[in-house]
């Protein structure tokens, strides 16, 4: 067993290691976020005992806090580390106790922009040590500054729940205008228009040779027209298939993961009719397999059919000889041709640790198992989102963007909240 050298250290010095850009951040964090629970209890006992709602509910709201404050606390600032914490945990619960008591009809596009008004309000003032004003704060949400103001003239309807559930009673009902609002702020699709509308776009894309982009954040915009435009425009190749194929001395059996509304029939796959993706210049495309060692004693499942009574199964080939696991074959045609082109990647049989593999295929393992576990997957194994965080830790690699912190993130959040 591996002592860990953090659980030695006092909260201050854990807080002091903070400050120290060069190093791993994570491992700290999660020590810090590991005590700090005992901040959020604390919350909830001398701030919330008779809010009417279950402590486990409060605690999952309160953690969101905490982490808030964990990954933008600044010692420069002058401010003790608990009272920082301390504030956001009552502001999450507040928000959560909020939510679910509904004293005014408020759209959720509403909620989500007032959400990140104040979530930008708080990162300005970390960053400043000072509160923005009204045009700073306009300009850093991207807002008008009379949309910003109707905004703040609605807060009154979000904010004003009692938190005692004895008091809540009494609480006054407002209705409210929300009409001027409403024209100055894009509306956020709820999830399930979203993803019907991501599939509509996907069975557009696929009629016409082209691409789509779901667009609802700044971050967005620039990963998709920024740094990933010219895998949009420029088009090297259409018709893109790919075929693996396994050897049998080496793979008793196989699962591709995802791409259900992928498949090819193996016979389609040389068939140049047959409509397929296309790739851009800087794309990449990964695919994950989960086999079963030849030397396996794990069972396959049974054939549902019998032998064939005048065909004999067929026979391998001296390729099975040749150290290679599988084939990758991959055919496509050029972007004006007509007449598809064939290679072909032969990948050895080598066997190494996960540890030991590169860091992108590492991370993709890590989505992957995160996928499952959201889906209830059957075949999500011994994979939980400890593991999940502690893979995804260890193969961020160059993150230039941020984007794999933000998977992180959104694992600690899928968490917290309680998810199976």
């Amino acid at each position: 067993m591996i002592d860990d050298p953090l659980q030695d250290l006092s909260f201050d010095d854990l807080l002091q290691l903070l400050t120290d850009e060069r190093g791993n951040l994570e491992p700290v964090r999660e020590e810090i976020l590991q005590r700090g629970t005992s901040i959020i209890q604390d919350v909830i006992e001398t701030s919330f005992a008779s809010s009417g709602f279950e402590t486990e509910e409060l605690f999952r709201a309160g953690y969101l806090g905490l982490m808030n404050a964990v990954y933008n606390f600044d010692l420069s600032h002058g401010k003790e580390f608990r009272e920082y914490a301390e504030n956001l945990i009552k502001g999450e619960i507040r928000h959560h106790i909020r939510d679910q008591v509904k004293r005014a009809t408020i759209p959720k596009w509403m909620k989500d922009l007032n959400r990140q008004i104040e979530i930008t309000e708080a990162e300005l003032l970390r960053k400043t040590g000072k509160l923005p004003s009204l045009s700073e704060l306009a300009e850093a949400v991207n807002i008008r500054e009379e949309g910003l103001a109707e905004v703040f003239k609605a807060r009154e309807v979000l904010s004003y729940v009692s938190l005692s559930a004895e008091q809540r009673k009494n609480d006054p009902v407002f209705e409210i205008d929300i009409s001027k609002i409403h024209s100055k702020r894009s509306m956020a699709f709820p999830v399930e228009y979203r993803i019907r509308l991501a599939s509509a776009l996907e069975k557009l894309a696929d009629k016409g040779n082209g691409n789509y982009g779901f667009v609802d954040t700044i971050n967005e915009a620039k990963k998709l027209l920024v740094e990933g435009l010219s895998g949009t425009l420029v088009t090297i190749a259409k018709d893109v298939k790919i075929q693996v194929e396994f050897n049998p001395q080496h793979v008793k059996g196989y699962r591709l993961l995802g791409y259900e509304n992928r498949m090819l029939r193996k016979e389609d796959f040389n068939d140049d009719t047959k409509d397929a993706g296309e790739i851009g210049a800087g794309h990449t495309v990964t695919a994950l397999y989960e086999i079963i060692p030849a030397d396996s004693s794990e069972k396959l499942a049974k054939p549902t059919v019998d032998e064939l009574k005048y065909q004999k199964p067929v026979e391998a080939t001296a390729a099975t000889d040749s150290g290679e696991m599988l084939t990758v074959k991959l055919r496509y045609k050029e972007p004006d041709g007509q007449k598809s082109k064939l290679l072909e990647f032969p990948v050895k049989n080598d066997i190494f640790e996960f540890y030991a593999a590169n860091v992108d295929l590492r991370f993709a393992s890590s989505v992957a198992a995160f996928g499952m576990i959201l889906r209830g997957s059957e075949f999500k194994g011994d994979a939980d989102y400890d593991k999940v965080i502690r893979w995804a830790k260890s193969s961020l690699g160059e993150d230039e963007f941020d984007y794999r912190q933000e998977f992180l993130k959104l694992v600690r959040v899928a968490k917290s909240l309680g998810n199976k």
